[in-house]
C-alpha cells in the first residue's frame, strides 16, 4: 500500500456554524471514531489531516487529531466541503420540508433522488459536488502513484453530500436504507501497480469492494 485515505462524516451538529459546531453526542461519536481509527493505522506510516471548511467538520477534525496525538496542521480542503447554497432561503425551505417529514435522515435519502438537488438556481448541483469530490480523490491517487514517496495515510473529515457517493456502492436504496451515519468511516487503500495505475480497495461497514485499476474505480463517478 502506498496511500490510505480515511474519510469520516463529521459528528452530529446543531448547524450553528460556530466552531466546533458539534452536539455533545457528536463529540462523543467522533471520540469513538478516533478509537476505531487507531486500530486501522500503521504506526510506521506518515499521517496527515484534512478537513472541509465547515465548522462542524473542523470541530470533528480537531477532536480526532487530539485523540490520535496529532499536533501538526489540519489542512482545509474546499473539494470536500458540503454542497453550496445559491439561493439560501429557497434551499433552507426545501431542507426544512424534509426535516419535518423525517428528520435529517429524510434529507439524506432525498439528496440521492430529489431533482431539486440538481437545481443550480438553488444549490450547487449534486453532480458537481460528486465530480469535485472524485476529482480530488483522483488527484491524490495519481500523485501517490507517480511519486517515490513514503507510505502515507490522510484522514479527512467531510460531509454526507460527498461521502455517500462512496457509501452507496454498498447500500441498497430501499425502504430499509440506513444512511451514512455521523462519525462513520470509509477507507480507500491504494496498492501501486505502475506509475499511473493501482488497485483500489474500498472498505465500508466491514465490507470491501476491490477495483483492479484507477479507471475501474472512477467508473462510479459516471
Amino acid at each position: 500500500m502506498i496511500l490510505q485515505l480515511i474519510f469520516l462524516r463529521h459528528g452530529e451538529t446543531a448547524y450553528t456554524h460556530v466552531f466546533p459546531d458539534l452536539t455533545e453526542i457528536g463529540k462523543q461519536t467522533v471520540v469513538q471514531s478516533a478509537h476505531l481509527i487507531t486500530k486501522i493505522l500503521d504506526p510506521t506510516t506518515h499521517i496527515s489531516f484534512r478537513s472541509s471548511p465547515a465548522a462542524r467538520a473542523q470541530g470533528s477534525a480537531s477532536i480526532l487529531a487530539s485523540e490520535l496525538g496529532y499536533t501538526e496542521e489540519i489542512y482545509i480542503v474546499p473539494e470536500i466541503a458540503p454542497l453550496a447554497f445559491v439561493n439560501r432561503e429557497a434551499g433552507m425551505n426545501l431542507l426544512q420540508e424534509y426535516v419535518q417529514k423525517g428528520g435529517r435522515k429524510a434529507v439524506d435519502k432525498a439528496y440521492d433522488t430529489d431533482d431539486c438537488f440538481e437545481d443550480a438556481a438553488i444549490f450547487e448541483p449534486r453532480t458537481i459536488v460528486k465530480k469535485r469530490f472524485f476529482g480530488y480523490i483522483q488527484t491524490l491517487i495519481l500523485e501517490a502513484l507517480k511519486g517515490d514517496q513514503f507510505e502515507q495515510t490522510i484522514i479527512h473529515v467531510s460531509h454526507f453530500e460527498c461521502l455517500h457517493h462512496l457509501a452507496n456502492r454498498f447500500l441498497d436504496l430501499s425502504s430499509n436504507y440506513r444512511t451514512l451515519e455521523n462519525g462513520e468511516l470509509i477507507i480507500l487503500d491504494v496498492v501501486k501497480k505502475s506509475s499511473d495505475n493501482g488497485e483500489i480497495i474500498l472498505t465500508f461497514r466491514n465490507e470491501q469492494k476491490v477495483y483492479v485499476s484507477l479507471e475501474d474505480f472512477l467508473l462510479i463517478v459516471s
